[in-house]
Order: C-alpha cells, then structure tokens, then sequence
C-alpha cells in the first residue's frame, strides 16, 4: 500500500545512517499510486454506514494531502539528484 511504500522506499528516512539511493524512479514510483477520492470514498464506504458528506470531506481531503507529500518528496529527490550531480 501507499504507507509501506513511503516508509520503505523514501532514501531520507533517518537522518543518521545513509540509505541506498537506487534509482530515482524507483524511488518515487509510489507516488504516481495516489488513490483518487473516489477510491478512497469506495474504501470508507465498506466500513462507515452513512455519513457521505463526512467520507467525501475525508477522501478529498486525504487525497490532496497525499499529493502535497508527494509534490514535496519529488522536490527532495530532484535537489538531492542536483546535489550529487
């Protein structure tokens, strides 16, 4: 899933050992796996009874915050890429 994906593949997760690079399109090919909303509306549909306005909040709301994480991770590589070159 996503959260295995970033906490396994992200190269700056501890800040205290160095982590092999890769490459980095294997690095960041999660985050073209972002759910859509509706995705994320059908997952919360299967274990929430009702509630649509609140499901629908959640799922646009997630969505986004997963694209501003993967808007940020993308930046970090291209710096990092940037540094090494």
């Amino acid at each position: 899933g996503l959260g295995e994906s970033i906490s396994t593949n992200v190269p700056w997760r501890t800040q205290n050992e160095p982590q092999p690079m890769g490459d980095a399109e294997s690095n960041t090919a999660f985050l073209d796996e972002i759910p859509s909303p509706r995705d994320l509306y059908k997952g919360m549909d299967e274990y929430v009874i009702g509630q649509h306005d609140v499901k629908v909040a959640l799922s646009v709301g997630v969505h986004n915050h997963y694209k501003r994480v993967a808007m940020h991770l993308r930046r970090q590589v291209a710096e990092f890429q940037e540094d090494v070159s």
